[in-house]
C-alpha cells in the first residue's frame, strides 16, 4: 500500500527550515541541500516541491511577513492596545527577531536582484498599511495628528525598521523594555501633536 504524503505540509515545512537557516546563516548557508538535511529529507525532494532555491528563498521570504501580518490581526482582534499592537514588530522576543534576520537577509538582495527589490518595495508599502489599520483600530492618535495617517505611519515604519536594525545587531544595549520605552515616546508624541 502506498505512503500518503501530505505534500502541503512538507512544502510548508520546507519553508520553515529554509526561515530557520535564514535567520541562522543568512541565504549563502540557506542551500538546497542544508535545508533538506536539517529536514531530513534528500534534495531531490525539495526539487519535487520547488523549481529553484530562488523560489523556495522568497516563498520563506512571504512566509515571513504573512505570518507577522497574522499576527496583527489576532492582537487587533484580541483588543490589544496600540503599543502592545505595534510591539510585534519589534525583535523583543524570538519569533520577530528570527523574521527580522530574515528580512535583512534579503535587504543585501535586494541590491542586486530586482525581484527581490520589488518584494522589499511592497512590503515596506504593506507596512504602512499595517500600521495604519493598527493606528485606525488600536490607538487614540487622532487622524489629523502629526500630517495624518500618512505621516504617522512613515514615522513609525521607519521607527520600527531602526530599532530593528540597531537591535538586531547589538541586541545587549537594546533590550526589549527599551525597544517599547522608545516605541512608546513616539507614540506619545504622535497623540500629542495636532
Amino acid at each position: 500500500m502506498p505512503v500518503y504524503v501530505d505534500h502541503a505540509k512538507r512544502r510548508a515545512e520546507l519553508i520553515e527550515v529554509a526561515i530557520e537557516l535564514i535567520a541562522e546563516s543568512g541565504l549563502e548557508g540557506a542551500s538546497v541541500r542544508s535545508i533538506a538535511s536539517r529536514a531530513g529529507y534528500s534534495a531531490v525532494v525539495v526539487a519535487h516541491y520547488f523549481r529553484n532555491k530562488s523560489e523556495l528563498l522568497r516563498q520563506a521570504f512571504e512566509r515571513t511577513i504573512e505570518l507577522t501580518g497574522v499576527r496583527i490581526d489576532e492582537a487587533i482582534s484580541a483588543g490589544s492596545d496600540v503599543l502592545a499592537t505595534l510591539e510585534i514588530m519589534l525583535p523583543t522576543e524570538p519569533v520577530s527577531s528570527k523574521t527580522w534576520k530574515v528580512w535583512f537577509a534579503f535587504w543585501g538582495a535586494a541590491l542586486s536582484e530586482p525581484a527581490y527589490q520589488m518584494a522589499q518595495a511592497t512590503r515596506g508599502r504593506e507596512g504602512r498599511e499595517i500600521i495604519k489599520r493598527v493606528l485606525d483600530q488600536c490607538s487614540a492618535i487622532p487622524l489629523g495628528a502629526a500630517g495624518g495617517r500618512e505621516v504617522q505611519s512613515a514615522r513609525l515604519l521607519a521607527l520600527i525598521a531602526g530599532i530593528a536594525a540597531i537591535a538586531t545587531f547589538d541586541p545587549e544595549l537594546w533590550q526589549p523594555e527599551f525597544q517599547r520605552r522608545i516605541l512608546r515616546s513616539e507614540l506619545d508624541d504622535l497623540r500629542n501633536s495636532l
